[in-house]
């Protein structure tokens, strides 16, 4: 009977320790995957840095989907980690690295969370259509990550010395299609229109149809010849021709 017990006993403690064996294994093998991953993401923040502003852009990566192929190797063997494709919230990432069996360099993809922040700009106060953006009326403002980013301003040089083309408000990150280059022509005013074929110039005086910024067409009405044409602007009063309408 004392046997029989012993050696139940004995089988219960070698099940154990097999188990135990085996959940640190496990355990151990779990974190080695975890840091290969750290440093999988690591590197692709390391080369978003190289390709987005640092000072308009702060990224922050997390897995979503890595194979387990990439997070068995060592992290000597990965060689680049580049974003493949457009950015957005779950992009995908090209993973290049050594084979250890052969030696030669192989490619893998990953798909990682992108999150982070971007600096736009906003208005210290409401500014109506037509008001001037000057450096004391705006000031940066920094927004989560989203795909979308390019509707926003991210040049101050962008904003200075345009002009808002709709009500601005603080707080709100400008979109690009809010602000405009302040108009130098209005419709209505009188402009020379230029017909240049090399050394040749005519010039018919004529009437703009709408306002009209430096270097933007604009349609003009010749009332002589009752024609429209398309000019583009090169002063207050000169405008060259483009096509006729």
């Amino acid at each position: 009977m004392t046997i029989t017990l012993g050696k139940k006993l004995y089988t219960i403690c070698v099940f154990v320790f097999i188990i135990g064996c085996n959940v640190l294994s496990t355990g151990v093998h779990l974190k080695a995957q975890s840091v290969v991953s750290d440093h999988l993401i690591q590197m692709a923040e390391e080369s978003l840095g190289t390709q987005y502003d640092s000072k308009i852009f702060e990224f922050k990566l997390g897995e979503k989907w890595i194979p387990e192929a990439i997070k068995t190797l060592g992290k000597d063997e990965i060689v680049e980690v580049r974003l493949n494709g457009p950015l957005r919230k779950f992009s995908n990432f090209r993973v290049s690295y050594i084979e250890a069996a052969r030696g030669t360099m192989q490619h893998r993809f990953v798909q990682l969370e992108v999150t982070g922040r971007i600096k736009t700009y906003t208005t210290q106060e409401k500014l109506t259509q037509g008001k001037k953006l000057t450096k004391d009326r705006i000031h940066p403002l920094w927004i989560p990550f989203e795909a979308n980013y390019n509707q926003f301003v991210l040049d101050e040089q962008d904003l200075l010395g345009n002009e808002a083309d709709k009500l601005l408000i603080p707080g709100k990150p400008i979109k690009i299609n809010e602000v405009k280059i302040p108009s130098i022509l209005e419709a209505g005013a009188e402009v020379s229109l230029l017909f240049k074929n090399g050394a040749l110039v005519l010039s018919l005086q004529c009437e703009s149809l709408d306002d009209a910024a430096l270097g933007q067409k604009v349609p003009i009405y010749c009332k002589e010849q009752r024609t429209k044409y398309m000019g583009v602007v090169e002063s207050a009063t000169v405008a060259s021709w483009s096509k006729t309408l």
